[in-house]
């Protein structure tokens, strides 16, 4: 009898439901026909040291509003001085059926005389032409057109060496006339840590496996034998998904003289190279002041 107990109960033990997590469908399946969502939206950026936008009227009226909602009600007529703040838009992506607490992707562009948030434009034309801007222009000395390897970094013939950045450095350095030791500043798009040393080593400023401690001997910092990506570079200053502009838009200030925040002297010749893909094209631009024509 008492056998026969055990085994009913055993036998009703398993016919019990088992405990189920619950999962709902839209997290655990693809669906067609969704769409994500456009953000936008407009705010201040403080802590710009002297290079905000001056009394920019559409951040002077956010600004008030900002300290209103702090509790600070500025007197009718008093106008706060914003140089040390900016007015921006800011703009992202939020997935389809997005979870609280999920990080997104923002873009925050400026919307009045911000120095230290401003984009560029790139205007081509001859050099007699450029001379009626009102800046000082900047002439293109040579360049290394797109160089692809492969479509996937899986596919590179090596991890520690790029033959796209060999190619397009060479055909840059050819086109220009130049040598390396002519070269006073360069900027390389560092999507990742370590393409700073392939700039280094690949597009020929130091031999293979010595791009790592010329950087670490101070080589590359402001008053050193090149000065590397002076605006902090994509990890630092700014990284928009496309940030291949943004070298060229330092480059260019640097020739200039005009860089804001941190000028080096002397920069009359500067290299810009950017890449693309999965880190599977290359393109390099030297650039130059007069003095190099």
């Amino acid at each position: 009898m008492t056998r026969i107990v055990l085994l009913l109960a055993a036998i009703f033990a398993f016919a019990l439901p088992s405990a189920a997590s619950a999962e709902r469908v839209r997290d655990i399946g693809q669906f067609q026909s969704v769409r994500s969502n456009q953000l936008t939206g407009y705010g201040i950026v403080v802590g710009l040291d002297g290079t905000g936008d001056d009394n920019f009227a559409y951040a002077t009226q956010a600004m008030r509003g900002v300290s209103g909602r702090f509790g600070l009600q500025l007197p009718p007529g008093v106008n706060p001085a914003l140089k040390n703040a900016a007015a921006v838009i800011i703009t992202a992506e939020l997935p389809a059926f997005a979870k609280p607490g999920q990080k997104i992707d923002i873009t925050v562009s400026t919307m009045g005389k911000a120095k230290s948030l401003r984009g560029g434009a790139l205007i081509l034309t001859s050099a007699d032409r450029a001379k009626d801007f009102p800046t000082t222009p900047v002439y293109l000395r040579g360049m290394g057109g797109e160089s692809a390897e492969g479509p996937m970094i899986s596919q590179m013939e090596s991890f520690s060496s790029s033959r796209a950045f060999r190619v397009s450095g060479r055909l840059a350095f050819e086109n220009a006339g130049i040598t390396h030791s002519d070269v006073d500043h360069l900027m390389v798009y560092d999507a990742f840590a370590h393409l700073p040393i392939y700039g280094l080593e690949d597009l020929g400023f130091v031999k293979p496996g010595e791009g790592g401690a010329f950087i670490a001997e101070g080589n590359t910092r402001p008053g050193g034998k090149l000065p590397l990506n002076t605006n902090g570079g994509g990890l630092s200053c700014v990284h928009p998904g496309m940030y291949g502009i943004f070298t060229v838009i330092e480059a260019t200030r640097q020739i200039r003289g005009d860089a804001p925040g941190l000028q080096i002297a002397n920069i009359d010749l500067a290299l810009a190279h950017g890449n693309g893909g999965t880190l599977s094209s290359q393109v390099t631009a030297i650039l130059g002041s007069e003095n190099t024509l």
